[in-house]
């Protein structure tokens, strides 16, 4: 499995999502500490640079960014919002850089729900511009989905309608909401409930699986998701194969490694047969209720068969 490390180039936006976790300070990264820090993961073995920011198309160096990275033999993959890169002539310059790889952030199939999100009415219109052009290019392209109370009963719908009218997509990404984000404080509404999301996330796996298709969840509990899709979590995943990641970020944080996936747990998850496996739930009893924890029955065995191959 490759190893890819972060690099926070940016620090604005063109849109205004009300759960955003990097809100905007107007801080860009210099192009030379950019390129420091491609060649510092490179001598520390990584496999490549996966660029945030903010808002990473936004960054003007991000072509010769990109371009530095390919010749580094350290592939770079952006995570945008596919507001910028609807525009096509855009788009070619940064697949010229050497970009292959992206992940566009879709948290709704409905256009009111995403441009409510997001605070940009034109939000879907410019991703499916996006998703398209990329298909054209031949770009891969990854769904990142931030689960939360608007979207949070329609994830699978959302999936299926993507994949129809995108039979390319292949993976899909989704994080449950992580209270601590710096707009949650402000909208603490977004907040989702585990008893809702869980079926709606569980059909969605479902029809991703039967469809030949990848996916991901983080930030969810193993008792909402079941020992049929514990595979796909990825603190489970990283704890199993004992991975950690390395990040940068344009604030306080600078360099964080992160290796421990353990988060909050009650008394019946340290009971629970899924407990080693499981990283409990961020923000658990500040945003999330610990009623909704439960014992799951499960076979761990199964589950690291699964996670490693064996």
């Amino acid at each position: 499995m490759a190893r890819l490390s972060y690099i926070q180039v940016d620090r604005v936006c063109n849109q205004s999502c009300l759960f955003c976790s990097n809100p905007d300070t107007g801080e860009f990264m210099p192009l030379a500490k950019a390129k420091a820090l491609v060649e510092m993961y490179k001598s520390n073995g990584d496999d490549g640079i996966i660029i945030s920011g903010g808002e990473p198309t936004l960054y003007e160096n991000l072509p010769e960014l990109i371009a530095y990275c390919r010749v580094q033999k350290m592939p770079a993959r952006i995570i945008t919002n596919g507001q910028k890169t609807a525009d096509l002539q855009y788009f070619r310059q940064l697949a010229e850089a050497g970009l292959q790889h992206m992940h566009v952030s879709v948290h709704s199939h409905r256009a009111a729900v995403q441009a409510e999100l997001t605070h940009n009415r034109d939000s879907l219109a410019n991703i499916v511009k996006t998703i398209y052009y990329a298909g054209k290019l031949g770009i891969n392209i990854d769904i990142n989905c931030c689960i939360n109370s608007y979207n949070q009963d329609h994830l699978h719908e959302m999936v299926e309608w993507l994949c129809g009218k995108f039979p390319f997509l292949h993976h899909f990404s989704f994080n449950n909401l992580d209270p601590s984000m710096n707009r949650v404080d402000d909208n603490p509404h977004v907040i989702p409930k585990f008893a809702v999301l869980g079926p709606s996330l569980r059909k969605a796996f479902r029809y991703l699986e039967d469809s030949g298709r990848s996916f991901r969840v983080s930030k969810v509990p193993l008792c909402h998701i079941g020992e049929e899709f514990a595979y796909a979590v990825m603190e489970t995943r990283k704890t199993i194969l004992g991975e950690s990641r390395t990040l940068y970020f344009l604030d306080d944080r600078k360099f964080v490694m992160q290796s421990d996936w353990q988060h909050g747990k009650t008394e019946i998850c340290r009971s629970c047969p899924a407990d080693t496996i499981c990283a409990g739930v961020w923000g658990l009893g500040r945003a999330y209720d610990p009623a909704e924890l439960h014992h799951i029955e499960i076979n761990i065995e199964k589950v690291k068969q699964r996670v490693t191959g064996g």
